[in-house]
């Protein structure tokens, strides 16, 4: 079964992650165009979680 409080605060840190790798050093708020390819990194980040937790719930329904 799964555990779904690790699974969410995985992919919240992952998240947050790659959004702060993808800043550049000293990066200041006002730049947005860093801004904007943070929140695309994060959003990939999500978008991996998804598809992560489908594979593994399909998975989990062909073993039974």
């Amino acid at each position: 079964m799964f555990n779904w409080k690790d699974i969410l605060e995985r992919a919240l840190w992952t998240a947050v992650q790659a959004f702060l790798g993808v800043l550049p050093p000293g990066f200041w708020i006002t730049d947005i165009s860093a801004l904007k390819a943070a929140a695309i990194a994060g959003i990939g980040a999500g978008i991996a979680f998804l598809i992560s937790v489908l594979k593994n719930m399909a998975k989990q329904r062909l073993e039974s």
